[in-house]
């Protein structure tokens, strides 16, 4: 395997230095569709290493894509080069030597979320697979648009101390948006294992949904109910969950600060970072080697814990929780696994129980506008419907949110017991449920 060959050349490299290595390898291809037809595919194969050498508190780290011998042999220069000017300019940022890390072994194995039926799964198969899924969408004459992708991960973590930990994952991802007239229909899946995505089923989906928001309608600037679909809640948090970053925890740059003893959230938000979940995909471990612990985030609305990497944890007398953003040690934590915790009513019976309100099925453009207020605006995207009596009647094109989202966490009303598991890192996956808001500003 490509990656034990890197693996083992910097282990022999490595002098008695205390050396940490991250080794990334990302192989797949992507599907690109317009106007019901593959327009665009291409295929992707990606290696990078990134590496720290460690000494008395300082430390240097390089990063490289060249992974020939010769690579290894530049990216430890430049590491060492990296450490000397570190040494030299007095910057120390763990404040002494983290020491080496005891000697793991992650054998190699058939993960849970490691399916050869995926890694063997051709563009051409796809291909014919796609075709069958357009065809009731070509004959009304409406169009299709999305992309298909299909990757295999890999990724080592080691250590000059002995550490060797090996994790391989696969992930196929259909994403579809269907137009006719003026409606608009959106469906997406991600599974590890190709099998599982029901092509023909996700076009009906996205069609059927096209078809329902047809009848335009129009709609006054307000504040509305609105049932935020699980693709779309992935982008309305987008930015937020920085905030569990232990590192800003402990330098106070984090509003968490401020909310150790006070609910900002409506008692119907759960969060926890959960690599085991069964829907969860991703590395159990970090970049750093440390095992990724189950931490409670917010539990029913109430801030609980922060997540750590080993250098901030060291530096602040805390635990790490396995969670570390890179090998540099300057960008702390975060939560890569994150898990929203389903409530008691289905999808069905929340769009049927609303009298009058919005389904958003997709997001884009979200920003922070202010962050000191958390302020975010957005546009919808993927057919937002306008429910009435339970009903979806018609479709609102794109309309824009503007809203605090501290207030939005706290008129959350309800959550549905269905969950969707999103591929948004490549370290783990976003479990998410559909959320209903009450009072969300539309301008």
């Amino acid at each position: 395997m490509h990656i034990e060959r890197i693996h083992e050349t910097l282990r022999a490299i490595s002098n008695n230095e205390e050396t940490h290595w991250l080794i990334e390898e990302r192989t797949g291809y992507l599907l690109c569709l317009t106007n019901n037809y593959i327009h665009q595919g291409g295929f992707q194969q990606e290696h990078k290493v990134t590496l720290r050498l460690s000494q008395g508190g300082f430390f240097g780290w390089a990063q490289t894509h060249d992974t020939s011998r010769e690579g290894c042999r530049n990216i430890m220069k430049t590491a060492r080069e990296a450490l000397a000017l570190k040494q030299k300019g007095g910057v120390s940022f763990a404040g002494k030597q983290s020491g080496p890390q005891k000697t793991r072994t992650y054998k190699l194995r058939r993960a849970p979320d490691y399916c050869l039926s995926s890694l063997h799964f051709s563009p051409g198969e796809a291909a014919k697979k796609i075709a069958r899924a357009f065809e009731e969408i070509k004959k009304i004459n409406a169009t299709a648009h999305g992309y298909f992708s299909n990757y295999e991960w890999k990724t080592c973590v080691g250590n000059s101390a002995g550490t060797h930990l090996v994790h391989r994952s696969t992930g196929a991802k259909f994403g579809l948006t269907v137009n006719r007239n003026e409606g608009s229909g959106y469906q997406t899946f991600f599974h590890p294992d190709v099998r599982k995505i029901a092509f023909e089923k996700i076009a009906a989906g996205a069609l059927a949904h096209a078809c329902l928001t047809e009848r335009s309608i129009e709609m006054k600037p307000g504040r509305y109910s609105v049932i935020l679909a699980p693709r779309a809640l992935a982008s309305f948090l987008y930015g937020f969950l920085e905030e569990w970053n232990g590192l800003r925890f402990e330098e106070r740059e984090s509003f968490l600060i401020h909310r150790r003893n006070q609910p900002f959230a409506s008692s119907a938000w759960t969060v926890w970072d959960d690599v085991s979940h069964p829907l969860q995909i991703g590395t159990p471990f970090d970049v750093e080697g440390e095992m990724r612990k189950k931490i409670c985030l917010l539990r029913s609305g109430r801030f609980s814990q922060v997540v750590y990497d080993r250098w901030t944890a060291q530096k602040y007398h805390r635990k790490s929780t396995g969670h570390a953003l890179s090998l540099s040690g300057e960008e702390g934590a975060l939560p890569y696994n994150i898990v929203v915790g389903g409530g008691s009513k289905s999808v069905r019976d929340m769009v049927g129980n609303l009298r009058r309100g919005i389904l958003i099925p997709n997001i884009w453009y979200h920003q922070i506008v202010n962050p000191s207020r958390w302020t975010v605006t957005g546009l919808t995207r993927g057919g937002a419907a306008w429910i009435e009596d339970g009903k979806i009647v018609g479709g609102l094109g794109r309309i824009r949110y503007l809203d605090s989202l501290l207030g939005a966490l706290r008129r959350t009303s309800q959550i549905s017991r269905e969950q969707a598991a999103l591929k948004v890192r490549d370290a783990g996956a976003l479990v998410l449920p559909y959320v209903q808001i009450e009072g969300l500003r539309i301008i």
